[in-house]
């Protein structure tokens, strides 16, 4: 579970995979949902490529009680220098106030 401020979360929208190796992997995410949970209001928005899309920032802005809010970073797909798509696991979060 990784612990970032709304601020945050908007300023890196966008979602990176790299293998750490001795040397550098990289990996092209090419989709991935961000599923908001607060205040028993699911919503799930689905993202092409690796940034985020306008309806993706819009509901990550219309966040007020952030210590109530889970998100989720899920169905992950990725393609790597051998041109193979692959699903990564999910990235739990949790906002938190504001430092």
């Amino acid at each position: 579970m990784i612990g970032v401020t709304k601020e945050e979360l908007l300023q890196n929208a966008e979602i990176n995979a790299k293998l750490e190796f001795p040397f550098d992997v990289n990996f092209e995410v090419t989709s991935f949902s961000l599923v908001v949970s607060h205040g028993g209001d699911v919503q799930e928005r689905i993202n092409l490529g690796s940034k985020f899309t306008q309806k993706t920032i819009d509901s990550i802005k219309k966040i007020e009680d952030e210590k109530n809010t889970k998100l989720w970073i899920e169905n992950i797909k990725c393609k790597g220098p051998d041109g193979i798509e692959r699903k990564l696991l999910p990235i739990h979060i949790t906002l938190v106030a504001k430092k």
